[in-house]
């Protein structure tokens, strides 16, 4: 089962590339991380989105987005990431 890495929120782009290794150092092989709050995505959040992509396949770990909304889901799908980046299965009921 995949571990959910707390929502991403654009403000927090550090904390999220710290808490995702850290759950791969811990031997997580199942990043999973609700996107859900976000309205929107630009080039920046997409950038960290891709760094922590190419970290968590660089040890062989999957990496999906959850909960996308309409535009999120839009504008990955323009720069060509939705699917890589498995963004259209994962849905997770927040707590």
């Amino acid at each position: 089962m995949p571990r959910l890495v707390r929502p991403y929120r654009p403000t927090l782009t550090a904390e999220l590339r710290h808490r995702v290794r850290a759950q791969l150092r811990c031997g997580e092989r199942e990043i999973l991380v609700d996107v859900g709050r976000l309205s929107n995505i630009d080039a920046a959040g997409i950038g960290q989105l891709v760094r922590v992509y190419n970290v968590t396949k660089a040890v062989k770990a999957e990496f999906r987005l959850a909960n996308a909304t309409s535009r999120v889901r839009e504008v990955l799908q323009r720069v060509g990431l939705f699917d890589m980046m498995d963004a259209g299965n994962a849905h997770v009921t927040r707590r």
